[in-house]
């Protein structure tokens, strides 16, 4: 009789902590196992000795077995216990890994989103991500058989995966976003040369008056029209902007010389047709001054001629003079010769 009240109250105390322990895996956070068996089985010995207190009538031998059952049933139920929280725990640390999985690989990919970005800043972002993650499974409680490291090291490698996949997208934006910079760049230099050019050309083709302020003006405006990305030194490895900046400056230094060299060839041109023009004018002068020499030496050629055929008339005039008054002298002479010879004829005689 007393045997089957002691069995009793065995069974209604056994059952008692059946409830006590479930209710205990039911509450809603976790504690590590050994905590969780440390908390129950005090609970549990506390219930032993509240049962066999009230078994203290009963006979020795009924109190012995009593003891006996329900310490290997505590022994029974604290391993079960540990076994089950062990698995509840493994099932929250299995969610909590899946659930840092899906938050690396989220993230990572909302950086992709993002790209480009500083490699020193993703790089720093990425292992941040992949830390917070891991530091929560950290925080997880533990069981009895694993501490999480192997589970925690391959979440780890994985998040390096991906973060090597994220910083090779983004190498390969950054790389895109030069090589469009670069092409921007070559192309804008391109047209803002050729454009100024023609512009300095056509105002010297029509030649349209123009100052260097507005050659200057012409230049600020077509540079002004180039539309670049937000300089980022910390993407970029060349300052596109300030690069842009030097070649307007060069390309105005050599418009500006172009157009000085407009000015001094002006300058030159007016100055050699002025020279020109003075020779030209010079050169008249002395025309009429030859013709009017010609025409004095022509002149003087013909009055010379005039007076030198009065002399050679004038020298016929003589000459035949001459020539008559010698016929003239030697009938005479003949004439004498004749009477002298008479003369002497008659002397003679």
């Amino acid at each position: 009789m007393r045997r089957a009240e002691g069995k009793k109250m065995q069974q209604t105390a056994e059952q008692s902590m059946r409830d006590y322990c479930k209710t205990q895996l039911d509450l809603p956070d976790l504690v590590s196992t050994q905590e969780f068996i440390q908390r129950i089985r005090q609970k549990l010995v506390e219930m032993v000795c509240g049962t066999l207190n009230s078994m203290h009538t009963y006979p020795t031998d009924v109190q012995d077995e009593c003891r006996g059952s329900l310490e290997t049933f505590v022994v029974r139920e604290i391993e079960l216990m540990a076994k089950t929280n062990n698995e509840n725990i493994l099932k929250h640390f299995q969610s909590m890994a899946d659930n840092a999985n899906d938050t690396i690989r989220g993230q990572l990919q909302q950086l992709e989103v993002k790209l480009q970005l500083p490699p020193i800043d993703l790089a720093n972002k990425c292992d941040s991500i992949v830390h917070e993650s891991v530091a929560s499974l950290q925080k997880c409680p533990k069981t009895t058989s694993s501490n999480y490291e192997s589970e925690i090291r391959r979440l780890e490698q994985h998040g390096g995966v991906l973060k090597e996949r994220v910083q090779h997208l983004n190498e390969r934006a950054i790389r895109q976003r030069s090589t469009k910079l670069q092409s921007q760049l070559t192309a804008s230099k391109s047209e803002l040369k050729t454009k100024g050019n023609n512009w300095l050309d056509k105002r010297i083709a029509a030649k349209t008056p123009f100052t260097i302020s507005m050659l200057e003006e012409e230049l600020l405006r077509l540079h002004s029209s180039f539309e670049f990305a937000t300089p980022n030194p910390e993407l970029d490895e060349v300052d596109f902007k300030q690069e842009m900046q030097e070649f307007h400056a060069q390309l105005l230094k050599d418009l500006h010389r172009q157009y000085t060299l407009h000015i001094r060839h002006e300058i030159e041109n007016n100055a050699l047709m002025n020279a020109a023009e003075n020779e030209r004018q010079k050169l008249a002068q002395l025309t009429n001054q030859v013709q009017k020499t010609n025409e004095l030496a022509t002149q003087r050629e013909k009055e010379m001629q005039s007076k030198l055929q009065e002399k050679e008339q004038k020298s016929k005039r003589l000459m035949n003079e001459l020539t008559s008054q010698t016929e003239k002298n030697e009938a005479m002479e003949r004439q004498l010769q004749e009477w002298q010879q008479k003369s002497t004829e008659l002397a003679v005689e």
